[in-house]
């Protein structure tokens, strides 16, 4: 009943799907989640706690809460490391890291998904690297959130989940793009000022992971090498 309640808030009506974080929690169906709450009560004061109930209490956190903000994400952390001792399986422990991040800062929650990153079942599970990826991109790893993106879609999913993983990467790839731009700016406008004194700080940005910064410093760095003479760079 509890996770029910939200089905009409997880597609818009282009069919687009809509995340938790994004619903309008308008659409959510109060008379079943009231129930849902009434029944999860219920069940945990016959004492008797087992991974159904826990599972109906980490779908109670958030059907309670008014906003993903106010969500208790510690309290929702909680119940999946009390859930790993009736499933101590890779998925859960994913589920734990993201809500680990939200209470901690996605530092924390990065440190449990990439120990996990060896299990090889988990790499061929899509919601991993969207999980790393949605960390990544609130740590500020843009680039890598971008990649982590591109792993998931290299794998099956539904056709309105890999639409929305398409969008939030494009998204990222046009912040990378802005960000890249100014970092040009800044670059051009040092070398004008210096000249081939700027060459040894331009070093690193010439060996980025990122193919367009790459391609910009690079191009930078042979106008230096033309201009003076100098081949070290």
């Amino acid at each position: 009943l509890l996770t029910d309640a939200r089905r009409d808030a997880r597609v818009a009506d282009s069919g687009e799907l809509v995340v938790l974080a994004d619903q309008d929690r308008s659409k959510w169906n109060r008379a079943q989640i009231a129930e849902g709450e009434r029944l999860l009560e219920q069940a945990l004061l016959a004492g008797r706690p087992g991974p159904y109930q826990l599972h109906a209490a980490i779908a109670a956190g958030h059907s309670c809460a008014d906003s993903a903000e106010t969500t208790d994400w510690r309290q929702i952390a909680a119940l999946y490391g009390a859930l790993l001792r009736y499933e101590p399986t890779a998925v859960t422990e994913a589920n734990r890291a993201v809500a680990v991040a939200m209470a901690e800062g996605p530092g924390r929650g990065l440190a449990v998904l990439d120990a996990l990153g060896a299990d090889p079942q988990l790499t061929r599970w899509p919601q991993f690297h969207i999980a790393r990826a949605e960390l990544l991109a609130l740590a500020g790893r843009r680039t890598e959130a971008a990649e982590a993106y591109g792993a998931a879609l290299s794998l099956a999913m539904p056709a309105p989940e890999r639409a929305h993983i398409e969008r939030r990467r494009a998204a990222l790839l046009n912040l990378l793009g802005d960000e890249n731009a100014q970092i040009y700016q800044a670059v051009r406008e040092q070398i004008l000022a210096e000249g081939n004194a700027a060459g040894e700080w331009l070093r690193p940005y010439a060996l980025s992971d990122d193919p367009l910064l790459r391609r910009r410093v690079q191009e930078i760095l042979w106008h230096v090498d033309k201009q003076t003479g100098d081949n070290r760079f």
